[in-house]
């Protein structure tokens, strides 16, 4: 932006802009995301930055002996509200960033929470229509081929024009979630960005019907823009850093009645006969011949999303449906399962994608808070995960390390939960369910995989079905000559030794009195449930105030083996 009164023109032109597309009242959340070219400038060079704008932290970690941190490549969003007497106070800060490289982003459908995904969504009112193939010269035609039914259209300052597509009837989300309360506001921070697509039947009838209508005129839209309504896309009248060009709204309009007829599930005749007109004048049939450049080919369904700054999971992504909103209980207990899974993904191929790095984070912490890791050992295996395909991380392993290692320091040894499944209602053990204990076993190492799953088959998994309390506190008694038999005395001791090491099932109470009393041991539920290979649709959970919202780990204050050994109870780390 330009300094002076020309911020200030700016400012209210940016204000302006954000009215037409948001209602009074409503916050607008902007997101500040550095290039990685941008951002290996920085390290190349270690070019020195303000460590604070406003209340923004843009270094990763507060300076050590003037030592050099590079500044974080996404930043929290800022959020200021329609009508707000400060709203050019954060059009100052926005400035600031871009002047230091940072890219700004914001969604075209209003959010009711800061944290960007799906189910923060309001309501839907805009498509955004794409194209990074074409031509400027091209998607300009195509443009004003479609204007009149167009809200406005914003060149992104690169190689692309956005056109916001209304909706002439909003689409409300069933699945919103709304921050009630601390709770709530921990089940949002916990959703991925690149979820699954959520099931609203009337989006999914005006998407097929757009992308009808944009395919009969051969323009090659990007179909994930195009239905990621919950996508980034840039703000005008800010810098692209790429190109140090700015980027600008091509023009506005006002009408109320344009736009697309969600209720037929395609375009509405208005909007067709209007097209058509404009096909005339701008003799658009033509293009696949004398046509402006890129114009000839067909809709291309396969190009990937150009704005949005969190791609895809690859073996990441969650496969669970969402067929309803997420504050069940079902789906909130359902994430460790889902963190354990991934888990073992990033074992085998490492981090699929970029940007997707501190996603991960808590399904290290969760990891690690399930088989008892010391920080040592989080930080080794998060090494491992990032040596396999460091072109992903987005910077240095050591850096990347150091980053795990700082956020850890800050959560470790708070409170942690884990609800737990009703134990009556756990299914029988078929052989795909043997088989799948195997296989997992094989994953995590295992080295005794026959006797130690005899052992779950036989032994574990009938206590937790038994009962899941005295699992956690240490009071299933087991006889040593009921576990031999399990496993015919095939490498029985190793398999004891490799359930212990790993969490899954640890000795309490060694004293032993024949026919009086056997050892008591701790058995982990989250993990046995895991090697059996279920997955949250299939189970029963706990509801809170019925003695399933336990937290993680093992609740006794004199453990007799192993070292640092957590409590379940209250989530304290115990040493040994």
């Amino acid at each position: 932006m330009s300094a002076g009164t020309d911020t200030e023109d700016e400012s209210k032109d940016l204000e302006h802009f954000v009215e037409r597309l948001y209602h009074k009242g409503e916050r607008v959340y902007l997101y500040p995301l550095m290039n990685n070219e941008v951002m290996e400038e920085y390290r190349r060079t270690k070019k020195p930055y303000p460590q604070y704008i406003g209340k923004i932290q843009i270094s990763k970690y507060p300076p050590i002996d003037s030592k050099w941190f590079p500044p974080k490549q996404a930043l929290p969003p800022l959020s200021t509200s329609i009508g707000s007497r400060l709203f050019h106070k954060t059009v100052e800060k926005l400035e600031k960033l871009n002047e230091m490289g940072y890219d700004i982003y914001f969604t075209v459908n209003p959010l009711v929470y800061k944290k960007r995904v799906k189910e923060t969504v309001k309501e839907i009112r805009y498509l955004v229509i794409e194209s990074d193939k074409l031509s400027l010269e091209a998607q300009k035609v195509f443009m004003e081929m479609i204007k009149p039914n167009l809200r406005t259209a914003v060149y992104t300052g690169n190689k692309s024009i956005h056109m916001y597509l209304p909706l002439v009837k909003p689409i409300k989300n069933p699945h919103c979630i709304y921050p009630k309360n601390k709770a709530v506001i921990r089940t949002i921070n916990n959703l991925l960005p690149d979820r699954p697509n959520i099931e609203i039947p009337a989006f999914d009838e005006v998407i097929a019907g757009c992308k009808k209508f944009l395919s009969s005129y051969n323009y090659l839209f990007d179909p994930q823009v195009l239905s990621n309504f919950a996508g980034l896309v840039r703000l005008p009248f800010f810098t692209h850093n790429k190109t140090g060009k700015k980027a600008d709204v091509l023009f506005e309009n006002i009408d109320p009645n344009i736009g697309y007829v969600s209720d037929l599930g395609s375009f509405g005749c208005e909007l067709l006969d209007i097209n058509k007109n404009c096909l005339d004048n701008c003799k658009i049939q033509g293009c696949a011949s004398d046509g402006p450049r890129g114009m000839e080919g067909v809709c291309s369904v396969t190009s990937g999303p150009v704005e949005s700054m969190v791609p895809s999971v690859n073996n990441c992504e969650d496969t669970r449906p969402v067929k309803e909103p997420l504050t069940t209980h079902i789906q909130k207990s359902a994430r460790y399962l889902e963190d354990l899974r991934i888990y073992s993904e990033l074992k085998k191929s490492g981090i699929p994608r970029r940007r997707l790095r501190r996603q991960l984070h808590k399904v290290m912490f969760t990891v690690a808070r399930l088989f008892d890791w010391t920080e040592k050992k989080l930080l080794d295996e998060w090494e491992q995960i990032l040596k396999i395909n460091p072109n992903n991380i987005g910077l240095s392993v050591e850096d990347a390390i150091a980053d795990l290692k700082n956020e850890w320091g800050k959560i470790g040894n708070k409170p942690f939960k884990f609800r737990l499944p009703v134990a009556k209602d756990l299914p029988e053990i078929d052989e795909e369910r043997k088989k799948m204990l195997r296989e997992r076993l094989k994953q995590v190492n295992c080295l005794t995989v026959k006797t130690v799953s005899n052992l779950i088959i036989e032994i574990l998994y009938p206590a937790v079905r038994k009962a899941i309390v005295p699992c956690i506190n240490g009071k299933v008694s087991l006889r040593a000559k009921t576990m031999w038999n399990a496993c015919n005395g095939w490498k029985y001791r190793d398999a004891l030794e490799w359930l212990d090491e790993n969490n899954i099932m640890r000795l309490r109470n060694s004293s032993y009195v024949p026919g009086k009393r056997s050892r008591l041991y701790f058995v982990n539920p989250h993990l046995v449930l895991f090697l059996m290979g279920f997955e949250a649709k299939e189970l029963t959970w706990s509801k809170a105030g019925e003695g399933g919202d336990i937290a993680s780990g093992y609740p006794f204050k004199t453990p007799t083996i192993g070292s640092k050994l957590l409590n379940i109870g209250e989530g304290r780390k115990m040493i040994a």
